[in-house]
């Protein structure tokens, strides 16, 4: 989908290629993608140090 975006295609076109019948992707999924808002929260809990107890 990056991919797709740095050729400058549009979120119709891109949501065209993605879609099936089981499984649907909407266009502002693809702007999340776009902007890099999308993965944010799971780059955030990657970083997180899992073995340190809170606090």
């Amino acid at each position: 989908m990056k991919g797709m975006l740095a050729l400058g295609m549009k979120n119709k076109d891109i949501q065209f290629y993605f879609n099936r019948p089981d499984r649907s992707v909407n266009s502002g999924r693809i702007s999340q993608v776009a902007k890099g808002t999308y993965m944010w929260v799971w780059q955030q809990l990657l970083k997180w140090d899992w073995r340190s107890p809170p606090g």
